[in-house]
């Protein structure tokens, strides 16, 4: 699997996986946070392998969607690029920049 997917579904449900139900957000978290795989996963729950894989597949889309609504997480990455901005705009002032960096930093 694509590293920038993994990383990008677990941006995805940092934002949104409240959202889930108890089953999906238990099958995420053993597969893309504890790398565990689909019949490892199967053995833990007791569930077969192919009902696990349609659970994720289903999460997948269901997180999808729910960016596609609200695009927190793209809006997240926005906010994040302007503060860089604003960071670098700051250091070039110079002196006395280090607290105002600070303050800036916080609202990440």
């Amino acid at each position: 699997m694509q590293m920038d997917k993994i990383v990008y579904l677990n941006l995805l449900y940092d934002f949104y996986g409240e959202l889930l139900t108890a089953r999906q957000r238990g099958l995420f978290e053993l597969y893309y946070r504890e790398n565990l795989s689909l019949s490892e996963i199967s053995g833990q729950t007791g569930i077969s392998r192919q009902a696990v894989s349609g659970t994720l597949h289903k999460t997948e889309r269901k997180l999808n969607g729910l960016e596609t609504a609200l695009g927190l997480a793209e809006q997240h990455a926005g906010n994040n690029e302007k503060i860089d901005l604003i960071i670098s705009l700051v250091k070039e002032q110079g002196a006395g920049s280090g607290e105002l960096i600070g303050m800036i930093e916080e609202l990440r």
